[in-house]
């Protein structure tokens, strides 16, 4: 049975491993500013997400086993670093990553001319007139007071009815525009930047709208390994290196 000094002790650590995660994750985040990494590259936006959540996990990892084990904290003091535990806390936070709504690319700035990194929903423009109608205006609210600003992900009082291509770039007129939530700065900005002659190309910062980085449900993390280990116990066979009892030991939480 776990004392009350041991839980103590691993829910300071924790901490620790929680902030080096969101401490490597903004670090990542500044990296994709500095080189025009935005959400929009597709495939490679969502390659880079998923090797900053690996990463940052890595990292965090890494912070809670050594402060653990320098300040010889009680039951943490001989936890191991073996690879097979981080492949092991990969799956696991990418999966409760995906399951709280994150996304990879969600990860990175956005960018001015396309759906934000907070864009989940949009309406589509039903009619050829260059405001939106009031109807297309008032579900863009809701859509905003659920989801916050697509670019941002900042929540208001009043949202922006943000074209998607921007009117000025939008030359398909055959491509039904779309509508998304736009706070009021993330609109200032991006009428600051677009022109008729603004060019979308790939890895320029020309564009790159940065947003304060706040902590998200999807962005928790904890040290998975050990609470199944020790709190729940569920497996007399898991060892702290070997992956396959801890994922019997995941197995038996739920069966």
């Amino acid at each position: 049975m776990m004392e009350i000094k041991d839980f103590l002790e691993v829910f300071a650590i924790a901490w620790a491993g929680f902030f080096a995660f969101q401490m490597t994750l903004r670090i990542f985040y500044n990296f994709s500013s500095m080189i025009g990494l935005s959400c929009i590259q597709g495939v490679i936006s969502t390659i880079f997400g998923l090797f900053m959540i690996m990463s940052s996990n890595y990292a965090a990892s890494i912070c809670f086993q050594f402060i653990a084990q320098y300040y010889e904290a009680g039951l943490l003091s001989t936890t191991s670093t073996s690879w097979d535990m981080f492949l092991c806390t990969n799956l696991i936070i990418l999966l409760v990553f995906l399951l709280s709504g994150g996304r990879p690319a969600q990860l990175l700035p956005s960018h001015v001319a396309c759906p934000g990194a907070f864009a989940r929903e949009y309406v589509v423009v039903d009619n050829r007139g260059m405001t939106p109608s009031p109807s297309m205006k008032q579900h863009v609210q809701k859509i905003g007071m659920k989801r916050g600003c697509h670019h941002c992900g900042k929540f208001t009082d009043s949202y922006i009815s943000d074209h998607i291509p921007p009117t000025v770039l939008h030359n398909d007129k055959l491509f039904r525009q779309h509508l998304y939530p736009q706070c009021k700065e993330c609109s200032l900005f991006q009428g600051g930047k677009l022109s008729k002659s603004f060019k979308v190309s790939n890895f320029s910062q020309k564009g790159i709208i940065s947003y304060p980085w706040k902590m998200r449900k999807w962005l928790f993390w904890m040290p998975y390994y050990l609470l199944i280990e020790y709190f729940f116990d569920a497996s007399e066979n898991v060892r702290k290196s070997n992956c396959s009892g801890f994922v019997i030991a995941f197995w038996n939480l739920f069966v």
